[in-house]
């Protein structure tokens, strides 16, 4: 008999050092792959690939059900599209957990048996579901001393305990298990942490923003949100810096205004402060969009918007959503930003994925580009200009255009 663990989210591979197979060798049953901890476990005794195969399936479906959020990493090739993820056990003596473009491995590293930690499976897949929204990771270079890096690294961490309710990270199989409720701050300079360092202050902050509510759930929507909303703006990404923090920006934008004050305390009490700047009036405002705005649209490849004056080539971006909605929800879609560079009033922006452009999926899909600029929410750009988006020649008030596809 071949037992093969594979589903629509996730097959799990045996690997003996150098060896692959698509099956399970029975007679390398491990030991119960039980875990102490809050979280669900499997209640009998189990192989490390079926532990991997349970968790991965469990925090898919999390996903689904938290974010309406399904994996799918599309390739390099045009077109490709994995949507399953495809995991592996025994991976060897210098491996605890790996991730990326729709892999996840686990070793033996320290004489720990990696596979055997939920915390550690949800961590892993967290950099797989967050990679394809930002078309890479966080940050892509892998410099393991950047804020993006440390993002990539805190933010699989804020998943996986969201998901357990449960602020620590890991306990369960590493020896120096990390914890999101902690009180580190953030020293004032160049910025220079290492990236699980500096993923325990954003994973932090967030963690104690996601404490004030009452319904967790809303909060994890919150910062999911955040990171689409930043995956559309131009690298590099940072949270460190109260004059340039992008991450912060987008989490304003998600959060609507509606608990700044608990975004104020979270992040103070990590001294990663938001500073207001000074509007620049009269404010920038739309004069064009096209596709043009409340119509049916044919085959665009981009859209475009003009402004009655001069815009910040490093504001614009900071200010403008674009979102798609067919039969899989509603997205952030990741745009590349293009200012005309002789006038300075007009930004043309185009889809970074063809496959997640603007064109149908479906019957009829709609295309929503939204210019946010409140002064409430603080939103700008690293010069602190900010956008008219009601047209009233003061800074403030949300510009909305809707143009759709038919098939």
């Amino acid at each position: 008999m071949t037992v093969r663990l594979e589903g629509p989210g996730v097959v799990v591979l045996h690997n003996s050092e150098t060896k692959s197979d698509d099956g399970l060798n029975n007679e390398l049953t491990l030991p119960g792959s039980l875990r102490a901890g809050i979280e669900n476990s499997l209640q009998w005794e189990a192989s490390d690939e079926v532990n991997v195969f349970y968790h991965i399936n469990r925090i898919e479906d999390w996903f689904l059900k938290t974010f309406e959020f399904a994996y799918e990493y599309a390739g390099e090739r045009e077109g490709y599209n994995q949507a399953q993820i495809i995991a592996q056990c025994n991976c060897g003596p210098d491996i605890n957990g790996i991730a990326g473009y729709g892999s996840l491995g686990f070793g033996s590293q320290s004489g720990r048996l990696w596979a055997r930690g939920a915390d550690v499976i949800y961590h892993e897949f967290g950099h797989n579901a967050v990679q394809p929204i930002f078309g890479n990771f966080i940050d892509p270079v892998g410099d393991p001393y950047c804020e993006a890096y440390a993002m990539d690294e805190g933010f699989a961490d804020y998943f996986a305990c969201a998901l357990t309710n449960d602020p620590q990270q890991g306990e369960g199989v590493s020896t120096s298990p990390r914890s999101l409720d902690n009180t580190m701050v953030y020293t004032a300079g160049a910025y220079a942490l290492e990236g699980y360092t500096g993923g325990l202050l954003i994973s932090g902050a967030c963690w104690d923003y996601r404490s004030k509510f009452a319904d967790k759930t809303e909060a994890d929507q919150i910062v999911f949100q955040a990171l689409n909303i930043m995956s559309a703006w131009p690298e590099p990404y940072y949270f460190s810096d109260p004059s340039q923090s992008n991450f912060l920006s987008a989490l304003r934008i998600a959060d609507g205004g509606r608990h700044a004050d608990w975004i104020d305390w979270a992040f103070g009490k990590h001294s990663l402060p938001f500073e207001e700047a000074a509007p620049v009036s009269p404010a920038p405002k739309v004069t064009s969009i096209t596709p043009a705005k409340d119509q049916r649209a044919y085959g665009p490849t981009e859209i475009v918007i003009a402004f009655d004056r001069p815009i910040d080539e490093l504001t614009f971006a900071g200010n403008i959503v674009v979102e798609r909605e067919d039969y899989k929800g509603r997205r952030a879609i990741t745009c590349d930003f293009f200012p005309d560079l002789t006038t300075r009033k007009k930004v043309t922006i185009k889809p970074r994925n063809a496959s997640e452009g603007f064109a149908p999926l479906g019957t009829q899909t709609n295309f929503y580009v939204r210019l946010i600029s409140g002064t409430a929410k603080a939103v700008k750009g690293k010069n602190g200009q900010k956008l008219d988006g009601d047209g009233d020649g003061q800074p403030g008030g949300d510009y909305k255009a809707k143009f759709w596809i038919i098939d």
